[in-house]
């Protein structure tokens, strides 16, 4: 068995990382989480969508602009995160970090 190179393995997704991205900065434009996640800003959009959609992210109009809420209360959907919520995942990156948690 080869060794897996360490730098080209991500423990999560990219919806993971735009969430926690958005909880960390909630008045970010597709632009900033697209640069902040190193993906194109299309794929930054389709992420935010998709998060919206499934209801783990709640995005406000704010004049030209969104805002991002994390639904904190959302449930993490796998049976491995054994009925943790978005919260809990948000929660211990916020603790690790020092940022704020989600609501």
């Amino acid at each position: 068995m080869g060794l897996v190179n360490a730098s080209s393995t991500e423990l999560l997704s990219n919806h993971g990382m735009a969430l926690l991205y958005v909880a960390r900065n909630p008045n970010a434009r597709l632009r900033d989480v697209a640069s902040g996640l190193g993906v194109t800003e299309r794929c930054a959009f389709g992420l935010i969508d998709d998060l919206a959609r499934s209801g783990v992210i709640e995005r406000t109009r704010v004049g030209r602009a969104n805002s991002y809420r994390v639904n904190g209360v959302a449930p993490m959907r796998h049976e491995v995160t054994g009925g943790r919520t978005v919260a809990d995942l948000v929660g211990a990156f916020a603790v690790a970090t020092g940022s704020p948690a989600a609501n």
